[in-house]
């Protein structure tokens, strides 16, 4: 997405999202390494969010923000991966420095793509071991 659609859809996030998405989108951008064609575009979501964040504090907006409801875990819109899943993505990706990858919440699932711009590799699956077998079998 570019900038300018982005921007409409960031200013109207209630709080509570704003601050979901900042935190998701930092999370994700961890596991992208800098030369990696989605580290910008992610850098870049990332630097809106923080300035949507710091429009509102600045101008006495921002509202306190509540923990969530640990019924809320139970939601089925939220996602978690498995709790060693992202361990072994990130060794493969340290090992695999022409991939990256990010766990989508929403979908419940892996992404991974090669860095290469002219690739069309990518795959995507909720189990990480599905998604590193088919990026090694690519690399």
């Amino acid at each position: 997405m570019r900038e300018q659609t982005l921007a409409p859809l960031i200013t109207d996030m209630p709080d509570d999202d704003l601050r979901a998405a900042r935190r998701d989108a930092a999370t994700g951008l961890s596991l992208i390494r800098p030369g990696s064609p989605m580290y910008g575009p992610a850098h870049a979501y990332l630097g809106l969010l923080d300035a949507e964040l710091a429009q509102r504090h600045g101008a006495g907006q921002h509202r306190r923000l509540t923990r969530v409801d640990p019924e809320a875990k139970d939601n089925p819109m939220i996602h978690m991966p498995a709790p060693d899943d992202a361990a072994q993505i990130a060794a493969f990706l340290d090992s695999h420095t022409g991939w990256s990858a990010f766990w989508d919440k929403r979908e419940g699932v892996w992404r991974v793509a090669e860095d290469d711009p002219n690739s069309d590799l990518y795959a995507e699956h909720a189990d990480a071991r599905t998604v590193i077998a088919y990026a090694t079998a690519h690399s």
